[in-house]
């Protein structure tokens, strides 16, 4: 395909507005660190603050001659030809010239620098398999680039060039130096013109900087265009890159700075109001890109995964950390945003048009280059090695490097060094364009293998640079595939087990057996406390074999991890390939706080059962029909805590050609003084063909089923919903009401086991105030309900504690929250209607017994609530979890707690009194919103109302009894007394005979007072206030 090279406009995308979380690292000399741009921008200005009217200038005369191009006044110079990677047909080629600056010139190889350009053009065409991980509100925004990047092919002279240059040196740069390596005098190599050529310096670096470059108008006589990278992140070779930015992203990263993107957090130390989109003086863009990137506190570091939010974005979706522009590892790393490409595509129409229309990626005529730039299945040695199916496709992608249409060229493929093939391609393929070319499938045994694949006879003649022919990948070959559904336990003490791969690059820590486990004994177990920092680590299922009639699919897994500490961050991803491993797509990746299965952090980290977390992942978008499929669990090391992994399922699910199901029941959840139900069903046709009949069975309790006939057209997975007739129960209490499907089509369903569900109904009677309850009778008791809208696990009776003291307390309302295996899941006991008339007080107390260990993570909670209007309504007025709830300490975790004794249990009084009405009623509600932890008993509830005599609420306090007989009395004042200080009780002679003190606003409202020692006689009692003081006589008979 041919193309004009071009400079593109692109209209700016919509705002969206988010928020986010980001993670610092301390660079010391050697630690690697991301980027300096923009620190050496900082210095520049500040040794040179006349800089920016320079720039500004500049900017201006470079804004006006992009306006005389538009005009067609002074066009730009265009060139027909392709470009790698080609998706719309408009792509921009900019040439790129390598400098080697090193003491073994030779450690990065051209197939290096080759593999880095492919990089570079992958992520910034938007074509990088691990964008499936981003988050939903992020793919939203995902942005993919016409810039396309090639090796120069024509050299300063016009003469053929490989757009590589060596140069032998021992010379290792600094911060404060690296601009050396970019000038020959300086003993560097200098930049090839920066007008028609974007270079690349790769050195070595004394103090751990990874890369830094030039904006657009970023012009110093001290420095060139251009940007410089560590070795250390260039390409992919294990052989020298370090652990943790070991894709090449590092030149993709600073290549964003080159065309005028900043970082995401806008360098502003944390405060939140830096800009990523900033416009320097005199260099404006031409249309809106507007700023479509979160606010961040700081830069991000390490392995990143799911939701992280900062104290700039709080909430989800959280901090871009997966953008190019943070300092994440590598493999973090995922998009551009929309209005980033937006902003780079603009600055090289304005600042860098003439890279844009540099005709240098193409060679002088009469060269013929064939290059193999990439096959699959493979990875290079010394890398995660993929698992493939012995059948599995060879595909390799080929590009024309040479001056004239390629129109031939022959494929060698050999198995560890024997030649075992021969492809010859035939085609039309444009200079610069590149295809995907079929050689057939791997043919090798069981095993690890070397496959090597060589071009040759271009166009039946000799290629002039050979050094892009020739590619040797490793691959393990599975032939035994696992039939779905399949499930491994790890139960077996052979690891891995039978038909599973371990890929482990570095020869150091990997997955192995764990003695934890979630169920059963054993689960698989990676310690990355003593793993290497960026390590990767895959344990491989083998090839699953879906049969023809699987129409869905999901991956369940359970995991625990606990953090080691705030900053060692280890992350899972999983992968899955449905090419028989010639391809593998990201379907999730996690990483602290999200991958944690408890809080906080540990050294050394054994899981309890009940420290595990239930993963799901629909597998069904990725499946094809006839082909098997890989999973790949990678884990990420950051020299963080033990992994683990257990009880791994994929399922296999296969649609019936008839199959009605019921999908819900509706129906009141409560009634209260009414007992007429009105019904209702929601049927969902799951079967293949389509659903035209059915008959819909309803039953209330043990009574007679009653059945109406349906009668429409549902298409699969279309749902209906179906009133019911009203029903009418005979009495208060809980009641069941049951609804089924039979007869579909007026046949057999195929799967039955869908076809009834239930709904719990509870119908409340009215009873007075006072209430008591002990649940030592049935349960529910008489009028009381339990909402269990999931029907599973809810609230029960048990025996109260192990041991009894009481016959007649004996029992206890348990909600058995330990080994639930559902988050959030909410479940009520509720009392029945109760009614009060004109009262002055009324209080609410029962005893709690609870246990919580801070390693069993996010506690369950117990609430209680009020609602006077049967459920329409609540008022929350209490809530208590972890802690706060707990009562009993140190408690062991992964353990069932049941209190050893009736003492096990504290009782917890709410005064009622402000929130509800002096009369009406009401009904108490308690939630109990289970995460799985532990259990919650509750007993003795007591509600009870209090009227005050009219002479306490006249006079504001009351002594009484008056006279007393045997010494006693109380002072009992209506109100909380906040302002008195002192009580004093003297005889007639003035003579103080008992007196209390209290601090302001300590006062209870009840006062007990004792003169039993004293003689009969009258008393004065004196109230001092902090305004006023009184006094009344007592008579002691």
């Amino acid at each position: 395909m041919s193309l004009y090279k071009h400079a593109l406009l692109l209209i700016a995308t919509a705002i969206l507005t988010v928020t986010a979380n980001a993670q610092t690292t301390n660079t010391t000399d050697g630690t690697p660190k991301r980027c300096i741009t923009m620190e050496v921008l900082q210095e520049k200005l500040k040794k040179n603050p006349g800089l920016q009217d320079v720039w500004r200038k500049e900017g201006e005369k470079k804004y006006q001659d992009y306006l005389l191009r538009s005009s067609n006044t002074a066009a730009a110079r265009t060139t027909t030809g392709s470009s790698p990677f080609s998706t719309l047909g408009n792509e921009t080629v900019i040439p790129v010239v390598v400098h080697i600056q090193m003491s073994d010139t030779t450690l990065v190889t051209d197939r290096d620098i080759y593999e880095q350009i492919e990089r570079l053009n992958i992520d910034y065409a938007g074509l990088n398999a691990d964008k499936t991980s981003l988050p939903a509100e992020f793919k939203a925004r995902f942005g993919s680039s016409s810039i396309r990047f090639a090796l120069a092919r024509t050299d300063t002279a016009g003469k053929y060039t490989t757009g590589i240059e060596r140069k032998k040196t021992t010379t290792l740069y600094t911060q404060n130096t690296y601009t050396n390596a970019k000038k020959a005098s300086s003993g560097g190599v200098a930049a090839w013109n920066t007008a028609k050529y974007y270079n690349v310096w790769v050195v070595g670096f004394s103090d751990g900087i990874l890369g830094v470059s030039t904006f657009p108008y970023d012009s110093d006589a001290n420095d060139v265009q251009g940007t410089v990278v560590n070795y250390k992140a260039f390409g992919n070779n294990p052989a020298y890159v370090f652990a943790g930015y070991n894709m090449g992203r590092t030149l993709v990263h600073e290549t964003g700075h080159f065309f005028y993107l900043y970082h995401i957090w806008g360098d502003d130390n944390g405060a939140c109001s830096g800009s990523d989109f900033d416009i320097q003086s005199g260099y404006s863009l031409p249309s809106s890109c507007s700023d479509d990137t979160p606010n961040q506190g700081d830069q991000s570091a390490g392995v990143l995964g799911g939701y992280v939010t900062d104290n700039c974005a709080t909430t989800t979706p959280g901090i871009n950390y997966q953008n190019y522009m943070d300092y994440t590892y590598d493999v973090s790393y995922a998009m551009f945003t929309t209005a980033q490409v937006c902003r780079m595509q603009n600055a090289l129409t304005l600042y860098r048009s003439a890279l844009a229309s540099s005709q240098t990626d193409l060679p002088p005529s009469g060269v013929i280059d064939a290059a193999l730039t990439n096959f699959t299945p493979g990875a290079r040695s010394g890398t995660n090695v993929p698992v493939v199916c012995s059948n599995a496709t060879i595909t390799a992608r080929l590009r024309n490097l040479g001056s004239s249409i390629l129109t031939s060229t022959t494929f060698t493929i050999q198995y560890d060094g024997v030649t075992a093939n021969t492809v010859t391609w035939t085609g039309s393929l444009a200079s610069g364009g590149d295809v995907e070319v079929n050689l057939g499938a791997v043919t090798a045994s069981a095993g690890t293998h070397n496959i090597t694949i060589y071009t040759s006879k271009p166009n039946n003649t000799t290629d002039v640079y050979t050094n892009n022919d020739t590619l040797t990948r490793v691959v393990y070959v599975n032939s035994s595939p696992v039939t779905a559904p399949y499930t491994q336990n790890f139960e077996s003490t052979t690891f891995p087990p039978a038909g599973w791969y371990i890929s482990n690059p570095d020869n150091s820590i990997t997955w192995k057996l764990g003695t934890a486990a979630v169920s059963g004994t054993y689960s698989a177990l990676v310690a990355n406390s003593s793993n290497t920092a960026g390590a990767w680590d895959d344990l491989v299922t083998p090839p699953i074999d879906f049969s023809t009639d699987t129409d869905s699919s999901f991956l369940s897994f359970s995991v625990a991890y606990r953090a080691r500490s705030a900053g060692s961050y280890d992350g899972l991803q999983v992968w899955v390939s449905t090419d028989c491993g010639n391809n593998f797509t990201a379907v999730y990746m996690k990483s602290p706080p999200n991958l944690s299965t408890v809080t906080g952090n540990s050294n050394s980290f054994t899981p309890t059962t009940s420290q595990w977390r239930r993963e799901s992942i629909d597998l069904t978008s990725y499946m094809v029909k006839g082909q098997n499929m890989i999973i790949r669990f990678r884990n990420l090391s950051g020299q963080g805590a033990n992994l683990y992994i257990d009880s791994i399922n994929v399922s296999k699910v296969s649609v019936a050609n008839v199959d009605a199901a019921i999908q819900n029941v509706y129906a009141e959840d409560f009634l209260c003084s009414s007992y007429s139900i009105h019904p209702a069903a929601t049927l969902l046709n799951r079967g293949k063909n389509t659903l035209t009949s059915a008959t819909i069975h309803y039953q209330l309790n043990d009574g007679t089923a009653t059945s109406i006939a349906w009668t429409g057209s549902l298409s699969t997975s279309d749902t209906t919903y179906i009133a019911l007739p009203e029903l009418t129960a005979a009495s208060t209490g809980q009641h069941k009401l049951t609804v089924w499907v039979t007869n579909p089509n007026g046949g057999t369903d195929e799967k039955t086991i869908n076809d009834t569900l239930y709904k719990g109904i509870s119908i409340f009677n009215i009873i007075n105030a006072p209430v008591t309850e002990g649940f030592e009778g049935s349960f529910p008791p008489e009028s009381w309900g339990v909402y269990n809208p999931d029907n599973k696990t809810t609230w029960q009776k048990v025996r109260k504690a192990t041991s009894l003291t009481s016959s007649s307390d004996t029992a206890a309302a348990v909600m058995a929250n330990f080994g639930y295996a559902y988050t959030n899941a909410k479940d009520e006991l509720r009392t029945p209607v109760i009614k009060y008339g004109t009262v002055d007080s009324i209080f609410l107390t029962f005893d709690v017994a609870a246990a919580y260990n801070s390693t069993d993570g996010t506690p369950d909670t117990l609430e209680v609530l009020l609602t006077s209007d049967c459920g329409a309504s609540y008022t929350s007025i209490y809530k208590k979890y972890g802690t706060d709830l707990q009562t009993v300490t140190n408690s062991t975790a992964g353990v069932s707690y049941s209190p050893a004794a009736a003492g096990a249990y504290r009782t917890d009084s709410i005064n009622l009194t402000g929130t509800l009405p002096s009369s009406g009623s009401f009904q108490v509600v308690f939630r109990n919103i289970s995460n799985g932890r532990n259990n919650t008993y509750i007993d003795n509830i007591n509600i009870k109302t209090k009227v005050v005599l009219e002479a306490l609420k006249e006079k504001g306090f009351l002594i009484t009894p008056n006279p007393t007989i045997n010494g006693t009395f109380v002072i009992q004042h209506y109100k909380t007394p906040t302002t008195l200080k002192a009580i004093g009780v003297y005889d007639m002679a003035g003579r103080l005979i008992t007196s209390k003190t209290y601090t302001t606003g300590n006062a209870p409202a009840y006062l007990p007072m004792n003169i039993a020692g004293v003689p009969v006689g009258m008393y004065v009692v004196k109230l001092f206030y902090t305004d006023h003081s009184y006094s009344t006589k007592i008579l002691k008979q």
